[in-house]
């Protein structure tokens, strides 16, 4: 399940990625490859809950939140472990994530 992100627990979230990886989802509602990408990252937030922690964040709103990971276009998916960061930009197909995602999790 994606969780809906604002700044003021961004704290706890990154606290939270010591231990488990976590994925973020810059979007926009107004962003029509958000929406399409939305049920595939709610699809894989799912699959891998054991894993990993999936925050989507609405960067119109958490616009210190978008500019701290250098988000310029959207979607953006961000992926965080200890003090890996992984920014995904592009090729953002299903497969592609999940092996992000598998990757970042040593899976």
């Amino acid at each position: 399940m994606l969780f809906e992100m604002t700044e003021t627990h961004f704290d706890e979230v990154l606290a939270e990625c010591r231990e488990k990886p976590v994925l973020l989802d810059f979007y926009a509602p107004w962003c029509a490859p958000c929406r399409a990408l939305a049920p595939v990252l709610e699809a894989l937030s799912d699959q891998y809950e054991a894993h990993i922690s999936a925050y989507s964040i609405q960067s119109d709103v958490q616009e210190t939140l978008a500019a701290r990971y250098g988000v310029t276009q959207l979607p953006t998916i961000v992926l965080l472990h200890g003090d890996t960061v992984r920014c995904l930009t592009d090729d953002l197909t299903p497969e592609h994530i999940e092996g992000e995602i598998r990757a970042i999790c040593s899976l």
